[in-house]
């Protein structure tokens, strides 16, 4: 379900590199808004939360009808929204390659790109100029889905049984909040600006592996509290380096450019997959067999 649902996510973010620029937050925040439902529906019937609002007065039964009814509900209307997306005039425009556009909207199409400067053709060109989007995508998608998958490995300094659970809710509301900001935020101009922003999550990734690795310090307020500025500049990322490289490639370029994004997107999912199934079983192996001497603990896992 998980690598389905990853797949079919980045094939539609492709649109996101496709609609003009404010657009593109609108369409980023509803693609997660789904989720952000859903958690309200678990945090008031308690389905898949050890807490719940009305938990104790209703039974699982109601429970699963009042999630799945809710899930059910939302995977039909997306479907016919989306639907609905693939007749707009800017999507058939670009994933068409012909002027489909009445007069009108045609020469705000061509505002919008006015200032585009870069000429490419080919795939291969069109990569060499969106190649910092690409890595901030796959820097950013990477380190995300690496911490999520991680949240059952961090230790709680106060023996709080559910702190992966309340850091999963934190990881998915900051989320959304970072997809909100692009709406108020001035987005980037420049695609080196959000590379280093990426190499910056990354960092934070490394950082954050530390901390749930090594026995050097731990405090459950701090990694709360981290967890959700990262998320943050990660939800706010993800939108944004769409936006930037869509400005990099002239007009009918953008379906290639869209396509090229999903797939450094779809990459960084498995290479997360790999570092998980690989390199994390060593690490945790070696975490537990230098236990007690945390430097050579640290060291050791920096090098790793």
């Amino acid at each position: 379900i998980g690598i389905f649902g990853s797949i079919g996510y980045g094939s539609f973010y492709q649109l996101v590199s496709i609609l003009p620029p404010r657009s593109t937050s609108f369409f980023s925040i509803g693609l997660f808004s789904p989720t952000f439902f859903l958690l309200f529906i678990q945090i008031f019937s308690g389905y898949g939360f050890p807490f719940g609002i009305i938990a104790n007065y209703i039974g699982e039964t109601v429970q699963d009808m009042i999630f799945w009814g809710s899930s059910i509900v939302l995977c039909i209307f997306g479907l016919i929204s989306y639907t609905y997306l693939l007749r707009t005039p800017f999507v058939i425009y670009y994933c068409s390659k012909k002027n489909n556009l009445n007069k009108k909207q045609n020469l705000e199409t061509k505002s919008i790109f006015s200032e585009i400067k870069h000429q490419a053709s080919t795939k291969l060109e069109i990569a060499k100029l969106i190649w910092p989007c690409l890595v901030a995508v796959f820097i950013s998608i990477f380190s995300n889905v690496t911490t999520t998958t991680i949240f059952t490995y961090v230790p709680s300094s106060y023996d709080f049984v559910y702190l992966a659970v309340l850091l999963t809710y934190i990881k998915n509301f900051s989320d959304f909040s970072g997809r909100l900001t692009t709406l108020f935020i001035p987005v980037l101009k420049s695609a080196v600006g959000a590379y280093f922003i990426a190499i910056f999550r990354g960092f934070t990734l490394l950082v954050f592996l530390l901390y749930t690795f090594t026995p050097i310090w731990h405090n459950d307020v701090f990694i709360c509290i981290f967890v959700s500025l990262t998320t943050i500049v990660s939800g706010y990322l993800n939108t944004v380096v769409y936006q930037i490289a869509s400005q990099l490639v002239r007009p009918e370029s953008r379906n290639e450019a869209a396509s090229i994004m999903n797939i450094s997107f779809q990459l960084s999912i498995y290479s997360s997959l790999i570092f998980q199934f690989v390199i994390l079983p060593l690490i945790t192996y070696f975490s537990k067999r230098r236990k007690k001497n945390k430097y050579l603990t640290f060291a050791l896992y920096t090098y790793t």
